[in-house]
């Protein structure tokens, strides 16, 4: 038998490590008691976490049961539904349908044609969903949580794969997070807040200030945060904290170090805060008040695009000898990622703020 990686045990043959993760992901393995503990997206008062990117496309569509995981000539069965509850509902359930169907029938058939849970095959993959994939469409694009390269991509795409009936091209997509369509579809859901990963956007969390369309949104994967560092990594560490005194306050802190070795912090508004209870006392309401002005200031910039289409991505703490923090503006396309650095009222100025 294999005796792992190190110490001078026994080499690992292929054929074991096959082995050991198909049982990982058979009914009682690893993977499989992890996915029967899972959500394809979840609600927790004003927030909305999902793996990939609420989106023209994904938002309100749950794909039949009998999607198959291939690469269709056009798109497969589904239903589009009203409300975000009834969204996320439908998709857990498909998830919970999708893996006892796999228990039930865990290898191929015997034309190899199909097997159990193949929806869920289906559900991860952007050709099989014809672009329409709650796991895997995505934010962000050269480090930003979007750019106008990535909105002449987007388009051209989607025309390319309508056009030669090629889900292939969906690849290319890259969703919108400014869609005021969609951001209008969570508010009336009671969402303010989309929280995501799935795409790295650099050594910090690509950000949308609820300021563009009433929806915050956070897009968090940083596993290719140093592409020079062995590790991919290097010297980052990227924190994503939600915090405050109920579901219906919560803000969100991003802070951590950059690639650059530089820490960085900024605490996000509060997105709304629940009108006084009509059984309060004045001197209740007073005193809140009161204690809201001793809080933390938000921070009124991170996560905002300025005009000449560079974000400010992260609030970069002063270092020794610096009086002032500065801001982190990024912009790019792809792969390339330019940097620069601003101060608050520099970012201000080209705001048109001061």
């Amino acid at each position: 038998g294999g005796g792992g990686g190190g110490g001078g045990g026994a080499a690992v043959s292929d054929e074991e490590v096959v082995a050991a993760a198909v049982a990982d992901v058979m009914p009682g393995g690893a993977m499989s008691n992890y996915l029967r503990h899972a959500c394809v997206a979840a609600v927790f008062g004003q927030t909305l976490f999902a793996h990939g990117a609420v989106d023209a496309r994904t938002a309100g569509y749950v794909p039949d049961d009998s999607t198959r995981f291939c690469l269709p000539a056009a798109p497969q069965a589904g239903r589009m539904v009203d409300s975000v509850s009834e969204w996320v509902d439908a998709l857990n359930g498909l998830l919970e349908r999708g893996l006892a169907d796999h228990a039930a029938r865990p290898e191929w058939d015997a034309e190899r044609a199909t097997r159990g849970g193949e929806v869920l095959l289906a559900l991860q993959n952007r050709d099989a969903m014809w672009g329409r994939s709650i796991v895997s469409n995505s934010y962000a694009d050269g480090g930003c949580i979007t750019t106008e390269s990535a909105a002449r991509a987007r388009e051209a795409a989607l025309a390319d794969a309508e056009a030669r009936a090629d889900p292939s091209a969906f690849a290319a997509v890259a969703s919108d997070p400014l869609d005021a369509g969609v951001a209008a579809w969570l508010l009336r859901g009671g969402i303010r807040r989309v929280v995501v990963g799935h795409k790295p956007s650099g050594d910090c969390a690509a950000v949308l200030s609820a300021s563009h369309t009433g929806v915050e949104i956070v897009s968090a994967d940083t596993c290719y945060a140093d592409p020079r560092a062995a590790d991919r990594r290097g010297a980052s560490v990227s924190h994503v904290l939600f915090r405050g005194g109920s579901l219906e306050e919560m803000q969100t802190e991003v802070f951590g170090t950059l690639a650059t070795g530089a820490r960085h912090r900024a605490l996000l508004p509060v997105l709304r805060r629940p009108s006084p209870a009509p059984w309060r006392s004045l001197l209740q309401c007073l005193a809140a008040a009161a204690g809201a002005r001793r809080e933390e200031e938000p921070d009124p910039l991170v996560g905002r695009r300025l005009p000449d289409g560079r974000w400010v991505k992260a609030r970069v703490l002063p270092a020794e000898g610096q009086a002032e923090a500065r801001y982190l503006c990024c912009s790019g396309s792809g792969r390339r990622v330019e940097h620069s650095y601003l101060g608050a009222g520099e970012c201000r100025r080209l705001m048109g703020e001061v």
